[in-house]
């Protein structure tokens, strides 16, 4: 069954809305609440995607991520955005605007909080895995755009002192 939307979804051009997505390496920083972690998703966007939100058919942008403490699994969680026609332009929830003329954007500047209690992991290496689907309700099931979902990776230990700087 998955095949056959996945085929149905190549033949209707909806396959891939966004044919090439990189995300950046994640950058850690120490700020008051904990440790968390940005990264920033680009990619070429084509017309499916423009015409599916035009279309007012649910868009999401999911982020998930895996957190370990010195090769322990830790946490695991997933963050979802909202992709939507603002007047002229696009926005992914809580971003900036998209002009459907430009034709490669910044699509999402992820910051998320990773860890809350940075003081019991300070000399520890904290290692993060994150990755990202778009989901549309055009089928039903929910089906995942991409297949092949982007993944960015990046560790970094907890200063032992005050230096809470980061990448």
């Amino acid at each position: 069954m998955q095949r056959i939307i996945r085929i149905l979804g190549l033949v209707l051009g909806l396959a891939s809305p966004f044919p090439e997505v990189w995300l950046s390496e994640p950058s850690f920083h120490v700020e008051e609440g904990g440790l968390f972690v940005k990264v920033r998703a680009s990619g070429v966007i084509n017309d499916q995607l423009f015409s599916l939100i035009d279309a007012y058919v649910p868009v999401t942008v999911v982020t998930r991520v895996e957190v370990w403490v010195d090769d322990r699994l830790v946490r695991r969680f997933a963050v979802s955005q909202k992709v939507e026609r603002v007047g002229e332009f696009y926005e992914v929830e809580g971003e900036g605007p998209l002009a459907r003329e430009r034709v490669e954007d910044v699509f999402s500047l992820f910051k998320v909080r990773v860890l809350e209690d940075v003081e019991r992991y300070r000399g520890r290496k904290v290692r993060v895995r994150i990755s990202l689907a778009l989901y549309s309700s055009v089928f039903s099931p929910v089906q995942d755009l991409w297949g092949n979902n982007p993944v960015t990776e990046g560790e970094w230990v907890v200063p032992e002192g005050g230096d809470d700087g980061g990448d």
